[in-house]
């Protein structure tokens, strides 16, 4: 019993011990996460200059498909809180390419 008693008192010595001097992380600062979502943006904008182009995988793939439009999504809010023309503009020739339309011209989805 002592000696259980003893193992647990170095327990939570070492788990003070190590506790202490954890810090919470720190958020990064506005300006570089908005740094860090235009550099990602640019990125993409700049490898998918044609908003139609299909998208090659393990098959071809239109460029209307949902995680294309997560991106547009994604784009949107990057626009709400930094409003550059090209931005919107890029979001809306996509749209107009597809006629603002969901996948395929197909008004019905069975995708969520």
């Amino acid at each position: 019993m002592k000696r259980i008693v003893q193992f647990s008192g170095w327990m939570v010595i070492l788990i003070i011990v190590f506790a202490l001097p954890v810090k919470a992380q720190t958020l990064p600062a506005k300006k570089d996460v908005l740094e860090k979502m235009c550099l990602a943006n640019a990125y993409f904008m700049k490898k998918w200059p044609d908003v139609g182009k299909t998208i090659i995988t393990n098959k071809e793939r239109p460029s209307n498909i949902w995680t294309r439009a997560v991106y547009y999504e994604g784009l949107m809010a990057l626009y709400e809180i930094d409003p550059q023309p090209e931005f919107y503009d890029y979001a809306v020739r996509w749209a107009e390419f597809h006629n603002w339309d969901l996948r395929d011209g197909n008004t019905n989805t069975r995708n969520a």
